[in-house]
């Protein structure tokens, strides 16, 4: 094809007989990583990072047992971190790394939370992780794991990326159940977060959102298990109860507001119910033990 306005020639740079996606340039240009979808039969997958030049010259990085995807560069190119999934749609997610070579070690070993969205800056390495109802910014320094933002609440799914970093400043949305998602941005350096929307303001105005009521309780084993609940305004002696269980099973009810969850809550509440959602065994957020302990029952 010949060149044409902005657009060089095209070359194809891989041939394969799999599905090859989410390229990404190393920050140097002198490599690109991509995932490999490889159909180990009609009902499984297997996901994998390699890098290719601009030559073509192609290299595997990843060949574990479980699924590899979402790679992410480090400032000086020299690694990239990435999500390891040895179980599909466990959603047990770790974060990992791999260096150039194809030496691959886990980042959160000792962490047990669903760790997602890896991105670099020139300061460490920052994560989403879903723990007990929210999904907290957490960072990886010096192979320890620390916890930045607190209550931040978000949730996995198609809304996924919804965070960047750059220098000492991490930008993000957050919501709640009475609050509706903005844009916020934390400083690493003075430890203190900012919104900087306020896109739903004026929605505020006009419409009352009921606070959440969080509870515990042990299950019959002593498992705790961790729940919320909404009563109407005007509540009576005896209200009627909605329980809204979650499917899945492995995703996790979070205190928040999006356009697929808690406005129902709210609707429900406001005609007089108590509303409650609980996350049962099976949820994220708790640890693989928990998440596991409905799987084959």
């Amino acid at each position: 094809m010949a060149k044409t306005g902005l657009y060089p020639k095209i070359r194809q740079l891989t041939d394969s007989e799999e599905m090859d996606f989410l390229a990404d340039w190393s920050p140097d240009g002198a490599n690109i990583a991509f995932i490999r979808m490889d159909w180990i039969n009609l009902d499984r997958i297997n996901l994998d990072i390699y890098i290719t030049t601009s030559d073509g010259e192609e290299k595997q990085l990843t060949d574990q047992l479980g699924d590899e995807t979402l790679p992410t560069w480090s400032p000086d190119g020299n690694i990239i971190s990435y999500i390891h999934l040895d179980i599909p749609f466990l959603g047990c997610s770790e974060i990992w790394a791999v260096d150039l070579l194809g030496n691959n070690y886990e980042l959160t070993a000792d962490f047990d939370r669903p760790s997602f969205e890896p991105l670099f800056s020139s300061s460490g390495l920052y994560f989403r992780a879903i723990n007990q109802g929210t999904a907290d910014i957490y960072e990886i320094r010096d192979k320890e794991v620390k916890r930045i933002t607190r209550g931040e609440r978000e949730i996995l799914g198609s809304e996924q990326i919804t965070m960047d970093v750059v220098g000492d400043m991490i930008a993000y949305t957050s919501s709640e159940l009475n609050q509706p998602r903005e844009v916020f941005v934390y400083d690493l350096g003075s430890e203190t977060k900012k919104q900087v929307t306020h896109l739903n303001d004026d929605f505020l105005k006009e419409v009352k959102l009921l606070e959440t009521v969080e509870f515990w309780f042990n299950a019959s084993d002593g498992t705790p298990i961790q729940g919320w609940y909404l009563k109407p305004e005007q509540e009576k002696e005896k209200c009627p109860l909605i329980i809204n269980a979650h499917g899945g099973p492995h995703i996790s009810w979070n205190n928040l507001l999006n356009f697929y969850s808690g406005f129902d809550f709210q609707v429900l509440a406001s005609q007089g119910y108590v509303v409650a959602y609980i996350n049962e065994r099976g949820s994220l957020g708790y640890g693989r033990e928990f998440a596991e302990a409905t799987r084959g029952a």
